[in-house]
């Protein structure tokens, strides 16, 4: 099974840093700059969509917005929201729910790389697939 990876950042160098990370990782990729591309490329791309990572906020539309558009159009996919601000301000302004995903920015490489395979392997405990049953390529 190939691993597909929405990857949403308004910020060009975070969109580039986390596309080299995952593609070196080996996952298929799909970016987009905004929320209303990723929903374009969404509708577009009928293939399964393992995982979102988003920013939390971006113009015109934030990560708590897309990600509910998203889970509305594919109820299986999992989200990893990033953002620049701490997990806790953004939780205090209704931004996060206390059991959502969060990476905060600045992150490195293999912290993203770790928290994206360990989404990936609780999503796949929960399906009740084995992990010789995947493949990221």
């Amino acid at each position: 099974m190939t691993t597909r990876i929405l990857i949403v950042e308004d910020e060009e160098a975070v969109r580039k840093l986390v596309r080299r990370t995952l593609e070196k990782q080996g996952y298929h990729l799909l970016v987009a700059a905004s929320g209303i591309e990723a929903l374009e490329l969404l509708r577009q791309h009928k293939r399964p969509v393992h995982l979102l990572i988003t920013d939390v906020v971006m113009p015109q539309m934030g990560g708590r917005q897309l990600a509910e558009e998203m889970k509305a159009a594919r109820p299986e996919i999992q989200i990893l929201f990033i953002s620049g601000y701490t997990e806790i301000s953004i939780m205090r302004t209704g931004g996060l729910g206390k059991d959502e995903a969060f990476l905060q920015k600045p992150f490195t490489p293999m912290a993203l790389a770790r928290r994206v395979r360990e989404m990936l392997d609780r999503a796949d405990g929960e399906s009740g697939s084995s992990k010789a049953e995947r493949c990221n390529t």
